[in-house]
């Protein structure tokens, strides 16, 4: 990864001084893998120069008390990888992009917001900052209390979707800092107060769908753990054990 730790290239120096310095203990040991939910050479590879530091190390008379290496897709798809611990990173939200779904991993997040305001729109208004969505047709557009500030993606102007009523309505115009519009006119029952699932699923008396951190992420141009990890500190959270 070139981030931190110690290069293969100086870790027997590392280790001789490690090795005199008896106020110093040495607990555990452990790399991280660049790629391993996509390239099982590159893995193979990092495991065998992580075994030649570990000997290295046991040259120099030092000991550990574990060893561990595997992320969320070592875990799945490299048990030699597992060691003595393993550390689940975006397996802990109940996801593993990049390999095929696991049968035991379930997404645990979900966000949620409601319907504040309603307005209709004459065809040819817009939305928004810089005006950036116009209506085709009278339109009805509802506001929600949610925006960038909150992790919603600036990037999901007029290309976003969320769930009201169990279907899909466009996120239209610019989302801003802390209110974005959606439009509903295809979803003649939405009213104030009614539930909007911006990530996660949603069933109700118009169907049942999903939206998935991988689309939010592949419509943002961005990655899962992204997404997963922008909610930002002022949106309540609430835990439900199941």
């Amino acid at each position: 990864m070139a981030r931190l730790g110690v290069p293969l290239a100086e870790l027997a120096p590392f280790a001789s001084t490690l090795a005199g310095l008896p106020e110093v203990a040495l607990d555990g040991v452990m790399t991280h893998f660049a790629s391993a939910e996509s390239d099982p050479a590159s893995v193979a590879d990092q495991l065998e120069r992580f075994e030649r530091g570990c000997d290295v190390l046991r040259a120099h008379g030092l000991g550990w008390a574990r060893r561990h290496a595997a992320n969320t897709a070592a875990t799945i798809a490299h048990p030699s990888a597992r060691f003595d611990l393993v550390r689940p990173g975006i397996g802990l939200f109940g996801m593993a992009p990049g390999l095929a779904d696991h049968p035991r991993l379930e997404p645990v997040m979900r966000v949620r917001t409601e319907i504040v305001a309603l307005r209709t729109l004459l065809l040819g208004e817009s939305v928004g900052y810089g005006a950036r969505w116009t209506a085709a047709r009278q339109s009805q557009i509802a506001t929600i209390p949610m925006g960038y500030g909150d992790g919603l993606s600036r990037a999901l102007s007029n290309r976003g979707q969320v769930l009201v009523h169990g279907k899909r309505a466009p996120i239209v115009g610019a989302v801003s800092m802390d209110m974005t519009s959606i439009d509903v006119t295809d979803i003649p029952a939405a009213t104030i107060a009614d539930e909007v699932v911006v990530l996660g699923s949603q069933r109700g008396v118009l169907g049942e769908d999903t939206i998935s951190a991988e689309e939010i992420a592949a419509l943002s141009g961005t990655i899962a753990w992204e997404v997963l990890t922008a909610i930002s500190r002022r949106v309540p959270r609430f835990y439900r054990e199941r």
